[in-house]
């Protein structure tokens, strides 16, 4: 596994819908040392989650901040974000082996609760590509691309931001001060 730096033809990408796409966003992955950002709760017990047409449940995850406040601010999101943890939420940035090494630590009894895959969004489009969390992770370590020292280290200084809902501009905007 490695970043791809290659060009592709036309013809490439029309005969291989969708390798294109993964590719990018790995790509970014690489660029961002494999950390994602999710949307979360500010009581630090919950990531957004989406339902995908398996009926099985995906962590939606972004390759950047500002991707994630685009999407957090489309009607029905805000909307579903606003019922689910109230005005304020988090941004949440985060390795991919951290995400997979947190959610095995509850030993979920109930296999059908437990979430395997993270959908991730590289741009402002929707355009996601899915992830499966522990073939991903045991990839990356198995691969040395991922210290792994930084398993240990959940909470770094600047991976959480706040977001707040600011009813004027009707939108998530980042709080200035992001005391946690």
């Amino acid at each position: 596994m490695m970043r791809d730096n290659n060009s592709r033809s036309r013809d490439f990408i029309i005969d291989n819908p969708g390798k294109v796409s993964a590719q990018i966003v790995i790509n970014q992955l690489f660029d961002n040392n494999f950390d994602i950002y999710f949307i979360g709760n500010t009581n630090g017990n919950s990531l957004y989650t989406v339902q995908l047409n398996n009926n099985e449940r995906a962590i939606v995850g972004f390759t950047g901040e500002s991707i994630l406040e685009s999407y957090v601010n489309r009607k029905i999101v805000a909307k579903n974000l606003k019922s689910m943890f109230g005005v304020n939420i988090v941004c949440v940035q985060m390795n991919i082996c951290m995400l997979y090494k947190l959610l095995n630590e509850d030993n979920v009894d109930d296999e059908d609760d437990i979430v395997r895959t993270i959908i991730v969004n590289p741009n402002h489009k929707d355009f996601f590509i899915p992830l499966h969390i522990n073939t991903f992770s045991e990839l990356l370590l198995e691969n040395d691309l991922v210290d792994k020292e930084i398993l240990d280290d959940v909470v770094r200084d600047n991976n959480l931001k706040k977001l707040s809902y600011d009813k004027e501009i009707q939108r998530y905007c980042f709080f200035e001060e992001n005391n946690f």
